[in-house]
């Protein structure tokens, strides 16, 4: 984050600073200062389509609207670069320990549900669970090195000793390459549920969680079954006018019927829990920890 500060220091670029994200604020501030260019997290993006008042902003000023720091959702950055078409829209990836970006959509590209390609400054590689790397669509941990890797962590080698090995960062994400040389990601490694033995991504599972028309925002995760080794739990949180007398009502059969109609019958949802809101980070990313607990 520091280094976008320090870019509008160098070139003397207006930087609108808000305490906290309030995304009706945020709205009110692009329109009001004309902001041309935002960096935000995917659930940040949610908060603002799902505002009634969205549409009746003007976002006409945006000519960069960047995504970071979490798997997305491409049906909702799709649906957000309707009202500011002539943004360029990019994805991308890269961890406080990394220096990032790391990975970026190349300008004019449509794979937004791709993270991008490799910056030129480092090597990126998936690998499986003995390093050795994964051909082209196979899905493993990505592994990084370049000069912008952090050397360890303070004062904590052992810590150090399991993230970095034979000058490899492991990053705890797991992502695939397409034939073009594009990064998907496909969740985080400890996030990563095994049903009967059939392994379960649960950004899969959320990105058709949150095409339901009801449905604000979803999070999966892994609880443990005697019978099954683990099966999938979705902790959803209906928009507000859905499931509260409003135009649109749902039930948890009828979101475990959706996900029948999307998933794999191993990757649906087994239990279904309905919430006001989940556990967030104060940078906007859901906290499954407190989830499974």
């Amino acid at each position: 984050g520091l280094v976008y500060i320090q870019n509008c220091i160098c070139y003397g670029i207006t930087l609108v600073l808000m305490e906290r994200f309030q995304p009706l604020e945020f709205l009110r501030n692009i329109q009001k200062y004309k902001v041309t260019c935002f960096h935000l997290v995917p659930s940040m993006y949610y908060a603002l389509l799902n505002l009634k008042e969205f549409e009746s902003f003007d976002l006409s000023s945006l000519r960069w609207v960047v995504v970071f720091g979490a798997p997305s959702d491409p049906h909702s950055l799709r649906r957000f670069q309707q009202y500011c078409p002539k943004a360029h829209l990019l994805n991308g990836w890269g961890l406080t320990e990394t220096c990032p970006p790391n990975t970026v959509i190349p300008l004019g590209s449509k794979k937004i549900e791709s993270i991008g390609k490799p910056a030129p400054w480092v090597v990126v590689k998936i690998a499986a669970e003995d390093d050795t790397g994964l051909p082209q669509g196979e899905v493993g941990e990505i592994i990084i090195k370049g000069w912008v890797v952090m050397e360890g962590y303070y004062k904590d080698p052992k810590t150090t000793a399991e993230v970095i090995k034979n000058g490899w960062f492991h990053t705890g994400d797991l992502g695939r390459f397409d034939e073009e040389g594009f990064l998907y990601i496909a969740g985080r490694k400890k996030d990563m549920i095994k049903v009967s033995g059939e392994i379960v991504y649960s950004f899969e599972v959320e990105n058709v969680l949150l095409k339901h028309p009801s449905v604000q925002e979803a999070a999966v995760v892994g609880i443990p079954d005697k019978l099954r080794g683990e099966i999938v739990k979705a902790f959803v949180v209906f928009k507000q006018e859905a499931g509260s007398g409003g135009s649109r009502t749902a039930t948890i059969e009828d979101i475990r019927l959706f996900c029948r109609e999307h998933l794999a019958h191993f990757k649906v949802p087994h239990n279904v829990e309905i919430r006001e809101s989940l556990p967030k980070t104060p940078s906007g990313k859901i906290q499954k920890e407190k989830l499974k607990e």
